[in-house]
């Protein structure tokens, strides 16, 4: 759920972030270079209906609205909505993101990216781009969530922006005090509370570094334990059906019956263990249908087991393949679009006049940034190398790469001759389980310097290594953190086990291993 909190947030960050991409380049229109308010107001209607935003503002070093493409050119406007953010733009020179405000035009709640228009090195104007909270609240209807959860978008005045429940009537409002606390604790997390209605939830919460604004997804307690409730009243009552059946045939039954129990004993204690179960045999009809009952049971673990397992395969795989099928449209379609754009934009630097080409080599360099980002997610998706140059060569530039990121020395050692050999679901497993490793040293090993990485096989089984020097942690109290869990589910679904070893300023080793004989079998 934090997760999902993180991605909103991000998803936030790129609709605020493409509106200032936008007022950027709209705040270097010459028509404003010339004081032509005609020519620019036609401009900003284009350019509104271009990226569908509610309106483009123009307005001068006193406040005063000179433009608002709401209303007709020439029409009498009020003073600047927010003066404390506009002063900030024209005294300071930033672009903001403002909180929300009441527009002063339309009289309704608006948030604005407003930036400075420069001539000479002075600023002339400010100018501005109004989104209405509806436009937020679209991000968080596409999520599809259940009509009872609670999400939410909140500026950094703590107040509401956008919510999936309340409607119009709870925007403006401030959050939750049991969220406000949480805010104060910490930038992302989850806690139990109320909402402003009073229900109690889970909240999970992530706050952008970009923009400062939050997003909170809150689940009903109610609705997300009442089925577990059930099921572990269901369970306590089996098992006191059962404790009464076996004290009734311990008063009721002889001897012979107590030993033939007895002899149960150990296939019960063994229940759930992977194997069958053995049962010995037993003179009593009773115990002896007992036994196969025992013997089903664990048949039926065993199947349910499985189909447990099988299933978490189909997902990871499912999820690796939209991975690549993503990596792939990233690099190959919309890559490919921004190294042609790119290379438009050269050929026309040429042609333009030489005041404008500073704009054109503008472009040049966000879109080379742009392609740089796109290849870096396509990468950690998933490299293309795994599938067309094999496992070693893949890691082998994740760790070049991850690295010279990071400046911490990788030795990485592989004697494993046949590892592009495995089967797809090990080698995925194993790049996996190296990336989270990698991803935990260098957001939690401050102090590391070096990490060994080593991939030997030995008696039927691969051993994966991974050591680094960090400031180590106690792994009993991080057990259960998202990273270590989802390492050991990965090697849980290839047959394999995960083991860490650390301590407090001694570094932490990492030590998996998986065996290649089911492998072998199935091939």
């Amino acid at each position: 759920m934090i997760g999902t909190a993180r991605a909103l947030s991000q998803a936030v960050d790129a609709e605020l972030g493409g509106a200032r991409s936008a007022l950027l380049i709209l705040a270097t229109s010459p028509h404003l270079a010339s004081r032509d308010l005609t020519k620019f107001y036609d401009e900003a209607q284009q350019v509104v209906r271009a990226i569908n935003v509610n309106n483009i503002l123009l307005t001068d070093k006193n406040g005063q609205q000179l433009i608002n493409t709401l209303r007709p050119l020439g029409t009498a406007l009020p003073l600047h909505g927010n003066l404390e953010n506009f002063r900030r733009v024209i005294d300071g020179g930033e672009t903001i993101v403002s909180n929300l405000f009441i527009g002063a035009v339309t009289k309704k709640p608006i948030i604005a990216v407003e930036a400075p228009v420069f001539s000479n090195g002075e600023p002339i104007y400010g100018i501005a781009i109004g989104i209405v909270p509806e436009r937020l609240n679209e991000i968080l209807r596409r999520q599809n969530m259940p009509a009872n959860w609670v999400a939410g978008i909140v500026d950094t005045s703590d107040t509401i922006v956008a919510r999936t429940v309340g409607g119009d009537e709870v925007i403006g409002k401030k959050i939750s005090p049991d969220l406000k606390q949480a805010l104060m604790k910490a930038r992302e997390g989850a806690f139990e509370g109320t909402t402003l209605e009073g229900i109690a939830v889970l909240t999970s919460f992530s706050r952008s570094a970009l923009s400062g604004w939050t997003v909170a997804i809150g689940i009903p307690k109610e609705g997300m334990f009442s089925f577990l409730w059930q099921a572990l009243l269901g369970n306590v009552a089996a098992a006191v059906v059962l404790l009464a059946a076996g004290i009734m045939l311990a008063r009721l039954i002889s001897a012979r019956i107590a030993n033939s129990i007895r002899a149960l004993r150990e296939p019960a204690i063994g229940l759930g263990a992977p194997g069958p179960v053995a049962v010995p045999a037993v003179n009593i009809q009773e115990v002896h249908e007992l036994g196969q009952s025992l013997v089903a049971a664990q048949r039926l673990i065993d199947q349910r087991t499985a189909e447990r397992n099988d299933l978490r395969r189909r997902l990871m795989k499912a999820q690796e393949e939209e991975r690549l099928r993503l990596a792939r449209d990233l690099h190959d379609q919309t890559g490919q679009s921004v190294t042609a754009a790119i290379l438009d934009l050269k050929g026309i630097e040429s042609l333009v006049q030489e005041k404008d080409r500073d704009r054109v080599r503008t472009l040049r360099a966000q879109l080379d940034g742009i392609g740089q980002v796109l290849h870096r997610i396509a990468w950690e998706l998933r490299p293309a190398s795994i599938d067309e140059l094999g496992l070693t060569n893949a890691l082998e530039n994740y760790l070049g790469e991850w690295s010279t990121k990071h400046v911490i020395t990788v030795d990485f050692h592989c004697a494993d001759a046949n590892l592009d050999k495995r089967s797809d679901e090990i080698r995925t497993a194993i790049y996996r389980v190296i990336q989270e490793a990698l991803t935990n040293i260098a957001k939690h090993a401050n102090n590391a310097t070096r990490v060994s990485i080593g991939i030997v096989t030995s008696d039927d089984m691969l051993h994966l290594t991974i050591e680094n020097n960090g400031r180590g942690f106690n792994p009993a109290a991080y057990s259960s953190r998202l990273g270590l869990a989802g390492m050991r589910e990965r090697m849980l679904l290839v047959g394999g086990e995960l083991e860490i070893e650390s301590s407090p300023d001694n570094g932490t080793t990492i030590f998996a291993r998986i065996p290649l004989l089911t492998e072998r079998t199935a091939a």
